[in-house]
């Protein structure tokens, strides 16, 4: 009866070893590469909440990838920019109206020294017409009747 004893004893050890190689090798299959996937979520998770420092290559000591601030301070130089950019639309709408003025002056300049032009031609040629010569376009003198 001792080798029956013997004999169970080193199947139970048999087969628990089989049992805990198939957990191990099921567990690498198919638990370990999700908890890969979720250490690397975690690990991105943390980063943009919380920050981190820059990543330098240890023999090198070149900078592989920038420090990474927090979200708080990411979120405030947002604010920043977008009051920045509402700032540069208001002067930008300043700007159009101030354009559409000076676009309009430009025309009534342009529409003043043609008037200008023409009153001055218009003078430069009564000077030159003789006085004692009536126009074509006075009618002739009227003639005195006793």
């Amino acid at each position: 009866m001792p080798d029956l004893d013997r004999l169970n004893v080193l199947l139970t050890v048999l087969i628990s070893m089989c049992v805990l190689a198939g957990l191990i090798a099921g567990w690498r299959a198919k638990i370990a590469p999700h908890l890969g996937s979720a250490n690397r979520t975690w690990v991105a998770f943390r980063d943009t909440f919380l920050g981190r420092e820059a990543i330098n290559d240890t023999i090198t000591g070149r900078e592989i990838e920038p420090a990474q601030p927090a979200i708080g301070v990411r979120m405030a130089k947002l604010e920043e920019t977008v009051a920045t950019i509402g700032d540069q639309q208001r002067r930008l709408d300043n700007h159009e109206d101030r354009l559409v003025s000076l676009e309009q002056a430009r025309v009534e300049r342009v529409v003043t020294q043609a008037e200008s032009a023409a009153m001055w031609s218009a003078v430069d040629r009564l000077h030159e017409v003789d006085p004692a010569q009536p126009e074509r376009s006075d009618p002739p003198p009227a003639e005195e009747t006793p």
